[in-house]
């Protein structure tokens, strides 16, 4: 299978299930994501962070809510049980390559879309073990540019 890297520019999204989003208290309105919506799991031992570029296909046209959408829709034809209470978070391919390159892992946005997948990525070279808590620290604070509540995109 072929990769492609995804280019600097462009943004990839992680569903996050609920209890790694964060919430405002009083509002319950979805104020971002905690470091472990970044973690690898090694009990199925997985190598790289599932997630979807964002900018796939490419459109002038296509708004950031438009394209969450696009993941959500996509992302539920192979999970349709995608919890209305999880989240999105939109990260900027550079950034996590760069945030990688500080704590002196080789990390790399690639794409691995087929047919029944458009636009399914992966973030490779994470720690395996989930060593590197300042790199999950900096995915969910630094590289993160937006999160979006699964139920806001369903209204």
């Amino acid at each position: 299978m072929a990769y492609q890297k995804v280019p600097d520019s462009d943004h990839v999204a992680r569903y996050c299930n609920p209890q790694r989003v964060i919430r405002d208290p009083r509002t319950l309105a979805v104020t971002g994501v905690r470091p472990q919506a970044f973690e690898l799991r090694p009990e199925i031992k997985e190598t790289y962070l599932s997630t979807y570029w964002m900018e796939f296909p490419p459109s002038d046209q296509a708004t950031v809510d438009t394209q969450f959408r696009t993941v959500l829709t996509t992302l539920r034809r192979k999970h349709p049980n995608v919890r209305s209470n999880g989240a999105f978070a939109r990260l900027n391919a550079g950034r996590i390559v760069q945030s990688g390159s500080s704590r002196g892992h080789s990390i790399r946005v690639l794409c691995r879309s087929k047919r029944s997948d458009p636009g399914y990525t992966g973030v490779y070279g994470m720690p395996l073990d989930n060593s590197d808590s300042i790199l999950l620290a900096e995915l969910a604070n630094e590289c993160c540019i937006e999160v979006l509540g699964v139920a806001d995109l369903e209204r």
